[in-house]
């Protein structure tokens, strides 16, 4: 029986892990496990591996998004692991439990504001902590620039709130 080669792209820690569990269907799948330091890189890493995969299976949406970029990409299957509300309150009450104490400051991405909300009133039934969120709605909105930017604007706003 000839294995699907499977590329599997995303930031490190994620290719690791899912070629982890796709390591139970040995049998049948060929990892290709590809890392990229920026999802602006994924459309380059189309072309590279073109002829090596039969198809594609993104960490996140930022990598897919990045991919259709590229018309080659569509050309075989791809796929992307979704980051759902029932994820984010399996990390939340893992946190929690972990930390033994109420979560006071956390960051997320890739998750709608109704997601993280509805999580936080599941996990505590009490009260939503202050966060913000930095939405992700196209692959320009997920550069790194534009993260970059809203990340430091973020860090002065706290700093100004904490010394206030």
């Amino acid at each position: 029986m000839k294995k699907i080669r499977l590329a599997i792209i995303g930031p490190s820690d994620s290719v690791a892990l899912i070629e982890g569990l796709a390591h139970n269907a040995a049998y049948a799948l060929e990892t290709i496990p590809i890392v990229y330091q920026d999802a602006s890189e994924v459309p380059a890493i189309i072309d590279s591996y073109y002829e090596k995969t039969d198809t594609w299976l993104f960490s996140g949406i930022v990598p897919y998004t990045y991919a259709k970029q590229n018309p080659r990409a569509s050309q075989k299957p791809m796929y992307y692991i979704t980051h759902t509300g029932s994820s984010l309150y399996r990390v939340l009450v893992q946190m929690a439990y972990h930390e033994g104490s109420p979560i006071r400051s956390i960051s997320f991405d890739t998750f709608s504001r109704a997601e993280i909300e509805e999580s936080f009133l599941d996990l505590s039934n009490q009260h939503i902590p202050n966060f913000y969120l930095y939405e992700y709605h196209d692959a320009a909105s997920a550069s790194t620039d534009k993260i970059t930017t809203f990340i430091v604007a973020l860090n002065r706003l706290i700093d100004e709130t904490q010394t206030n």
